[in-house]
């Protein structure tokens, strides 16, 4: 992508305007929710989902454009394999460990 395009998704979003819009469109594309629509047979609906999952994922390039980690939380900052998992290194080369 060029750099003036890069720089229009800035100066378009970020400011308090546009802030408020990326937040509304956030909530209206279920961005920060787990969405699973069902049909009317009680089933998830496959295009539904698909449907929805491309609505978010305009929010996921705009997040990218304005060089953001789309799934960092405002408080605290942590993304979401930081929140969600307990990253463990269990590597045999830290320093300081030896083999045998």
């Amino acid at each position: 992508m060029s750099d003036q395009l890069t720089q229009d998704y800035k100066e378009t979003f970020d400011s308090v305007h546009g802030r408020r819009v990326l937040d509304n469109l956030k909530m209206l594309s279920h961005f920060n929710t787990a969405f699973v629509p069902k049909g009317n047979d009680g089933h998830v609906d496959a295009f539904e989902m698909c449907r929805e999952e491309g609505k978010r994922s305009v929010i996921v390039h705009i997040e990218r454009m304005l060089n953001k980690d789309p799934w960092k939380e405002a408080d605290g900052g942590k993304t979401y394999l930081e929140r969600n998992f307990k990253l463990i290194d269990k590597s045999p080369w830290k320093e300081g460990v030896t083999n045998g």
